[in-house]
């Protein structure tokens, strides 16, 4: 939704050092409401940062998806270091976009992992069925 990028409010953390301390040991830890407490509060603020240095909709959901999907990869090497898990977050789209631009704006599609799509179930197939 176009409108949601122009909404001028901050994202603001209230979150303590320990408080996000904790936050990034369960994303460790592969705690699936860590990720999605992260994606909800983070975001939109990283989907506008992106918006506004790519200037289209479509790519900047994109990037943004592509900023979640680094933070699942390396989830095993987060550790809280007294900087916000934010900062990090922008590091990685800020990266993003610099790719983006010099591939003369053109986003490069990857082929999904082979382990992903042979991980999930086929809907037609039943669970028990080989």
């Amino acid at each position: 939704d176009p409108s949601a990028l122009s909404r001028p409010e901050m994202d603001l953390c209230n979150d303590t050092p320990k408080d996000e301390a904790r936050l990034i040991q369960r994303v460790r830890e592969g705690d699936p409401a860590a990720f999605a407490e992260i994606y909800d509060r983070h975001q939109p603020a990283i989907c506008r940062y992106i918006f506004y240095r790519v200037s289209d909709v479509a790519t900047a959901e994109d990037l943004t998806s592509e900023v979640f999907v680094r933070l699942v990869e390396k989830s095993h090497h987060l550790a809280y270091r007294g900087r916000p898990l934010l900062a990090w977050l922008y590091t990685i789209a800020r990266n993003l976009v610099t790719d983006y631009h010099r591939r003369g704006g053109r986003a490069t599609m990857l082929p999904l992992d082979e382990r992903l799509v042979a991980s999930t179930t086929n809907p037609r197939k039943p669970p028990n069925a080989h």
